[in-house]
């Protein structure tokens, strides 16, 4: 008898089982994504914020 019924899943898996919390829709095409603000808009908020204006974290260089 319990052969003929489907394998039950937990309540926070998703149909397509990625992991919990992750929607299945989240992995298909459709919305896109934002645009990171400008230079300009990044100084502003900084100031705002009271942040180091001359002290900005980059990513490493090749060779670096």
């Amino acid at each position: 008898m319990t052969d003929q019924r489907e394998k039950a899943l937990p309540l926070n898996d998703s149909i397509a089982e990625t992991s919990p919390g992750i929607p299945d829709e989240a992995l298909g095409p459709g919305k896109e994504l934002p645009e990171p603000p400008s230079d300009e808009e990044e100084r502003k908020i900084r100031e705002k914020l009271g942040a180091k204006l001359d002290e900005v974290d980059t990513l490493p260089l090749e060779g670096e």
